[in-house]
């Protein structure tokens, strides 16, 4: 039972010390959880994530978002025509749906 007591305590100490870490390290701030929009996904993250990575879109930035993702993303390939690139969300394929779908020439994400 001490033993159990002790465990118990040490492992409330670490969480308080990782939550303490966690709000030192701004990890806790969340833009969606503040203006309450952290559950509408398909309105917010994902319309945004699309929007930044659509070289047509409104940021003006061309393709230079697209290009750094694709760059973690598949960092050995060299795209050609990405600044053709369609970004799409909500596509379905066969009773399931992708958030975001990126269709270049000879490559679909």
């Amino acid at each position: 039972m001490e033993k159990t007591k002790q465990l118990l305590c040490d492992v409330s100490k670490k969480l308080k010390d990782f939550e303490a870490t966690q709000k030192e390290s701004g990890e806790l701030f969340n833009i969606f959880s503040i203006t309450k929009i952290e559950r509408r996904e398909v309105d917010t993250h994902s319309a945004m994530i699309a929007e930044l990575l659509n070289p047509q879109g409104r940021h003006g930035q061309y393709e230079k978002f697209l290009i750094e993702f694709l760059k973690i993303v598949m960092p050995e390939l060299q795209f050609a025509g990405v600044e053709k690139a369609r970004v799409l969300t909500e596509e379905s394929f066969d009773n399931s749906r992708v958030d975001i779908l990126i269709v270049l020439d000879d490559h679909v994400f």
